[in-house]
């Protein structure tokens, strides 16, 4: 077990470090201590003079610039119906596409903001071609950005990772222990998501400097001109009104009818506290009408006793 571990350290230090004295220095302290057959087996995984050095294609790679170009240009047209097609041949020419594109059709202004994509030994070319299209040429910028350090760094960890995955494969072969099985496993799971992940930047790039981007803001002024809107006549628009108005009131009827059992509890509710009110007023009203009646009694019987 202990040999087991000496060697996925070995191993993963061989893989995340650099190629300098420091990777060297960290396996060699690793196994210092360890028993001689697992000394020995850390010796074997360590980088060896064949891995410091670089490959042919890294040295290809280090002679040769990586370079992404990109470029940014905005063109006024005479009449952008007519130079659109010209666009599409331009690009087919020089073996790009359209990656994406924004038309806007103002009052004022015709304006499409369009992304081509095309192989980068074709940027200059094409931009030479979109100014023989242009009544005036608006802005123009390029963008030049030096990734070949970029380029060599991550060609050389990925080098690292996949004799980092061949060595952990190694290991699988020689061990028959479950355990030591699930931690190599756990290993080389971390190494593959590495080298996908490092494979997938690379491929970013390759297609960055493969291919160049051409932002193009293409447009057209229009000289505005007022073209009123055409009205209808007077009857017509009357007539539309009243058809409007008998709708709507058509409408309000309906709406009302779709109300009747609403309508008819409201009815009854207001009937049935109505005749609760009077019922309950009922007695006080007799009681003022008696009060009246005494009232015209008593008053006759005054008059007589003053006689």
């Amino acid at each position: 077990m202990r040999n087991l571990l000496l060697l996925l350290a070995a191993a993963t230090l061989f893989g995340c470090g650099s190629n300098t004295n420091t990777n060297e220095f960290s396996i060699a302290s690793v196994a210092e201590d360890a028993p001689p057959m697992a000394r020995m087996a850390a010796d074997s995984y360590a980088p060896s003079e064949k891995t410091i050095e670089q490959s042919p294609e890294q040295n290809q790679t280090a002679g040769q610039q990586k370079i992404i170009r990109n470029a940014h240009i905005s063109i006024e047209v005479e009449n952008y119906e007519e130079s659109r097609p010209k666009l599409d041949s331009i690009v087919r020419i020089h073996k790009g596409w359209i990656s994406s594109e924004n038309l806007n059709n103002y009052e004022y202004r015709i304006t499409n903001y369009i992304t081509i994509r095309v192989p980068s030994a074709s940027l200059d070319p094409i931009i030479n071609d979109l100014h023989s299209i242009a009544k005036r040429i608006e802005s123009q910028s390029i963008q030049s950005t030096d990734v070949t350090e970029e380029y060599i760094d991550i060609e050389s960890r990925l080098k690292n990772q996949r004799e980092v995955e061949k060595k952990f494969i190694g290991l699988l072969k020689r061990t028959d222990s479950i355990d030591e099985i699930l931690r190599i496993e756990s290993k080389l799971a971390e190494v593959r998501s590495q080298i996908e992940s490092i494979e997938g930047r690379l491929r970013y790039l390759n297609n960055r400097i493969d291919y160049s981007t051409v932002n193009l803001n293409i447009y057209q002024k229009i000289d505005f001109k007022f073209v009123p809107e055409p009205m209808e006549s007077f009857w017509e628009r009357l007539k539309t009104s009243i058809h409007k108005g008998w709708k709507g009131f058509v409408s309000f009827i309906l709406f009302l009818i779709r109300l009747w059992p609403l309508l008819i509890i409201g009815s009854l509710a207001t009937y049935a506290f109505t005749r609760y009110r009077k019922n309950r007023s009922k007695p006080s009203i007799i009681k003022r009408k008696a009060k009246r009646n005494n009232k015209k009694s008593t008053k006759p019987s005054k008059v007589s006793d003053t006689n």
